[in-house]
Parts: structure tokens; sequence; C-alpha cells
């Protein structure tokens, strides 16, 4: 039996239920001894305690007030999740700019973070391996690197995105001096990931285009894991007289407008039909063209219990990503969280996107799902679901079998362990 070594995980969200980035990077450890795991964060709300009860949180704002009063940065509180305020990780997206993460960065130096406690928190754990989830902020790939070579330990790094690969400003600030300032920051961003990855013993990718490309450039030992799901099937009636469709998700990168199109086909089909969105918008005109169209239900902003209540209800869940190009490269590698509690929750799954991005050749590819990039396609795919139990029943068949094979909680903890245990014999 493969033995649980003491791992240190180095990640901007602390383990939590209801971030998607907390519960990518908690689901690896279901049923691992909580005494084996510790974990470095930014992030100070909305921990879970189930996986991990051993955490050392220095915040942004502490940092900041380090600097401004020439000292050490001190730990923080770390909250449990029944303490997070909701919707405070929906309104903290699109606050980075290049301007920004470059600020950041310098402020994170290892002089402020480095402290007497810290070190004596580190050596008390003594981790045997350290597990970074990529991160498009470099202080957190070099606080991973350095222990890594100072614990004299095997570093794996998790990756969810390609922002290595990224030749645009993907931030939503696109401001003519964060433009311009761009060019430093993706070189200097690069050769902090190059630094890391000269140190990385194991990859893990979160599909198979992020782990195609990295190969070619780093040529690193990975394996591709996919998000991990903790829902449950449940039987639906697929009355189509009462159908429930709904979407849940966050409104970046013009989903919106994607959601409008979905709406359409909807009333088109059937006028009685309507789509419930579950999210909320950045701009606040988005939000008035979603509460205005008559094929839509807005219901806002809800918490990760309400989120698995309307997946249980749900007959259809949509997934929605723009098309406009201007999003192209921001989208490539998107592979939703959603997805993997869409699949294996025993709705319907509908993804409406572009067919060239990481998670259209996924649904593609394994037929977990129906895939549209038009309008046209999107209709005919509603109505086999409607009106085509035979072939719908297939599908959800398909999807029950990918959900057992790329998505269970305890086939992808067996996965982990092995490439953990591999890492740190340097096989």
């Amino acid at each position: 039996m493969e033995k649980h070594p003491r791992v240190l995980v180095i990640s901007n969200n602390s383990f939590s239920k209801t971030d998607s980035n907390g519960r990518t990077i908690g689901n690896l450890f279901i049923g691992w001894p909580k005494d084996r795991i510790a974990q470095i964060c930014v992030s100070s709300d909305g921990a879970d305690f189930d996986i991990c009860e051993n955490y050392y949180c220095v915040t942004d704002s502490e940092v900041l007030n380090a600097r401004l009063h020439f000292r050490k940065a001190k730990r923080c509180e770390i909250k449990p999740a029944a303490e997070k305020k909701e919707g405070v990780g929906e309104r903290g997206r699109g606050k980075k700019n290049v301007i920004r993460m470059l600020v950041r960065d310098f402020l994170w130096h290892k002089n402020v973070w480095y402290t007497k406690e810290f070190r004596a928190w580190i050596d008390e754990f003594a981790p045997e391996i350290i597990l970074v989830l990529y991160s498009d902020s470099a202080f957190i790939l070099d606080i991973a690197t350095y222990l890594s070579k100072r614990q004299n330990v095997p570093l794996i790094m998790y990756s969810t995105e390609g922002y290595y690969f990224f030749k645009g400003n993907y931030f939503r600030n696109k401001s003519r001096l964060n433009n311009l300032i761009l060019p430093l920051y993706q070189w200097r961003y690069r050769r902090h990931v190059e630094r890391m990855m000269n140190r990385v013993s194991r990859s893990m990718y979160l599909n198979d285009l992020l782990q195609e490309d990295y190969n070619k450039r780093f040529h690193d030992k990975s394996i591709v894991l996919y998000t991990t799901s903790t829902v449950e099937a449940t039987q639906r009636s697929f009355d189509k007289e009462n159908f429930k469709f709904s979407y849940i998700g966050n409104m970046t990168f013009g989903r919106p407008k994607a959601l409008l199109d979905i709406a359409d086909v909807l009333q088109e089909i059937n006028p009685q039909w309507q789509l419930n969105v579950y999210g909320k918008p950045l701009k606040k005109e988005d939000e008035t063209m979603l509460k205005n169209h008559p094929g839509i239900a807005f219901k806002g902003f809800v918490g990760y219990d309400e989120v698995k209540r309307v997946v249980r209800e749900s007959d259809v869940l949509f997934h929605a990503e723009s098309q406009d190009q201007r999003w192209h490269e921001s989208l490539k590698y998107g592979f939703s969280t959603k997805m993997a509690d869409s699949i294996s929750s025993g709705a319907c799954f509908v993804l409406y996107a572009s067919p060239n991005i990481a998670c259209a050749k996924y649904i593609q590819e394994t037929g977990a799902g129906w895939f549209a990039s038009d309008k046209k396609t999107l209709k005919a795919c509603i109505e086999e679901i409607a009106f085509n139990p035979e072939r719908r029943d297939t599908v959800l068949e398909r999807a029950k079998d990918v959900a057992k094979q790329n998505h269970s909680s305890q086939r992808n903890g067996e996965k982990f362990l092995t490439l953990v245990n591999q890492a740190q014999s340097r096989e």
C-alpha cells in the first residue's frame, strides 16, 4: 500500500468548499490524513478544516502593511468556511491588472514573509513533498521553488491555466499604461516559471491541451488530472413540459452574450422555456441585459450549497464561453470546474463554445455531453435532448462512464497518490 507523505501545499487560495480553486486542490486530498497536510496561502476566507487544519496564511494586506511600517509580515488568522462572506470571490475577480501584479510581486519579496515564526512552522511540519498550484503571481511560484530547495524535497506543480503562453493582455484592464508595461511583466513572469520548472519533479495538468503545450516547452514528467467531482448522479424524469435549464458560473470573458444566444434558442423551440442563470455579472449593463430577456430567469450569485441543489434539480446544465476572438487566448485552456459536476450529476450537459478550446475538445472527444458552436447546432442539441429519449439515454450513459473514468474522487486520489510517491522516490 502506498504511503501518504507529508505534503506542503502552496497556493493563493486555501482549501475550500466554496471557492473553485480551493475545491480543485482540496479534492486531491479526500481521505488523506489531515496531520500529513499543511498549507501556505494568501486568501484567509473560507478554509476547509475537513481537509487540512495546519495553515500558514499571510494576506496581501498584511504584506502591504508590513512594508509601510518597515517590519516583517505577521501570520494571519485563517477562517473556516462557515465564516466566509458570500460572494467575496466573485466580486474580487477582475481587479488584477499588469501594474498591480508587478507591484504585488515586488511587495512579496522573500525578506517580508520569511520570518523566524515561519521557519519554525516549516521545520516543525517537515514536508516531504511540496505541491504548488500554478499561478499568474510569480511570488507564489518563487515561494514553492525556494522551499523545495531549502527542504531538499521534490516539487510537484498542478496547472489549470496556460498563463506562460499568453501573448496578449488577458487582464480586463487594458489601459494604455498597462499595455505598455505588459512586455516587462511577461518577460519577468516567464523567467520565474522557467526557474520553477527546472525544479519541478512531476506535473499535473487539468486537460490534455495544457499538458501538450507545456510538455513541448519543458519536457516534464506529467499526467492529466481532470477536476474531481463529489456530486452523485440522480435520476431525472425529463418531462419536456417542465424542463429546468440552468447555467451556474461567473460572467467573465463575454459569457452574458453567449447566455443570450442559449435563451434565444430555448424560446424558439418553446416560448415557455427559460434559462435559469446563477451568477453575478461584472458589468451592470450585462445584468440588466440578462434580466430583460424573456428567455432568462436571472437568479444572481448563490453559495456552493445552493449550487449543489440547483445541479440536482436541473434537467439540462449549460456551460457557455464567448466566441469573440478577443477572448480566444484567455479561454484556450479553459476547463470549468462545474463541468465535472455537470457530467457526474445525471443531468444532460450542453457546452456552447468555440470548437478550438480545451473544454470543447474534451466534450467532443469523450461524448460526455452535447456540444454546439453555433445557434443552429445548439437548437438541434436541445431538441435531441427533449424529443429523442433513446439518444439522450445513450449520451447520459456515456457521461456516467466518463465521470467514473476521469472525475471520480477515489480514482483521481489514487492517481495523485501514485504520482506523489513517484516524485518522492525520484523515479
